[in-house]
């Protein structure tokens, strides 16, 4: 293989890998510096009892103190994102394609979860200053 991504692209922790049973919202992703944004679910044991519907909202400011807003699902690409009962050893993803500079996706409870572990990071591609530093995210 001859090309890489590695120098245009930063990771972020959205949500921690964990048994989650409730609504969830994610950590705010600041995409200052960079031109694309996806975000990555990753769902080791399977849901039970329930799963998630994901859903994003957007800011100009990264506070999320009720300044924010629904994220129009024209500006998702791949998306709606549903994580069902029995979804296990899955990855899904979805694109932000809107123009605010914040954005964290929120992951809302569909029926009484009583297992199932998921994660979320977000990567954003396409830096306007390359190489972007090595980090430990």
């Amino acid at each position: 293989m001859e090309y890489s991504d590695h120098f245009g692209m930063r990771i972020v922790n959205v949500v921690a890998p964990a048994a989650i049973a409730a609504n969830t919202n994610g950590a705010s992703v600041d995409s200052f510096g960079f031109e694309s944004m996806e975000f990555v679910w990753h769902v080791g044991t399977a849901m039970v009892g329930g799963g998630f519907d994901v859903t994003f909202e957007e800011s100009d400011t990264g506070a999320f103190g009720g300044e924010q807003n629904a994220v129009a699902v024209a500006d998702i690409v791949g998306g709606p994102v549903q994580i069902s009962i029995g979804d296990a050893n899955k990855v899904f993803r979805a694109g932000y394609i809107g123009k605010k500079r914040y954005v964290r996706p929120v992951m809302t409870e569909t029926g009484t979860i009583t297992g199932g572990v998921v994660g979320c990071a977000a990567v954003l591609g396409h830096a306007r200053n390359e190489p972007v530093a090595d980090q430990n995210t």
